[in-house]
């Protein structure tokens, strides 16, 4: 007779490492701001750097499998956010240049989607695309939501090719309180964003598109 533990077939498999430390590595991944280093749960935990190192693998590896298979329903949200980028101002006024034009190719955007129903766990995908256009916005549609979604956008015109895709309902960009907060100043939103303001300088890695291979695509969910 064979025996099964709560483990069996996940990626917590053939642990060596108590629940409670299993669990206090969870909750500190989900809980930082912006990602949490190998070194910094090797304090948390009392264990070798290597064992913190691969126990945060797993735990990203099982949370880019489960976005994989998500889907979004109801009511939705979209919106996007630009990240990166920044231009230091000359001192000279007239040596300035206009700092809202990405001219050093290092500025990104963030699109989110998020549920927006009054009985559910509202929950956030967001992927990051090079601009906040209408091909990325469809994309991310398709992948993430279920037909007969009712997708809420504001007057950006990337979203005006959705509507055979969804429901396309239409508002005025500060309308948008949920998704606007989730993309800005939450905190759920620097566990979102956060790896991505710092990977900047690597923007040709991390950008998603139609070209990306599959295993790409797991690491950038």
């Amino acid at each position: 007779m064979r025996e099964f533990s709560v483990t069996s077939g996940t990626v917590f498999h053939s642990r060596k490492l108590s629940f409670k430390k299993l669990l206090m590595a969870i909750w500190e991944e989900v809980t930082a701001v912006k990602g949490l280093a190998a070194l910094h749960l090797t304090r948390k935990l009392c264990v070798e750097y290597k064992t913190a190192w691969v126990l945060l693998a797993k735990i990203r590896e099982a949370v880019g499998k489960r976005r994989a298979k998500m889907k979004l329903w109801g009511s939705v949200q979209i919106d996007g956010k630009y990240i990166g980028g920044h231009i230091k101002p000359e001192n000279k006024a007239e040596d300035r240049i206009d700092r809202r034009r990405d001219t050093n190719g290092k500025r990104m955007c963030v699109l989110s989607l998020r549920e927006h129903n009054p009985d559910a766990p509202n929950r956030t995908v967001t992927r990051v695309v090079s601009d906040e256009n209408a091909k990325a916005a469809w994309a991310a549609v398709r992948d993430y939501t279920q037909p007969n979604t009712v997708m809420t956008a504001d007057e950006h015109t990337s979203y005006g090719d959705l509507v055979g895709l969804a429901i396309l309902k239409r508002v005025l960009r500060w309308q948008l309180a949920d998704v606007l907060r989730t993309v800005t100043h939450r905190t759920t939103s620097e566990n979102l964003c956060g790896y991505w303001q710092g990977a900047a300088e690597r923007i040709d890695d991390q950008v998603w598109t139609e070209a990306t291979t599959v295993e790409k695509q797991q690491y950038l969910r």
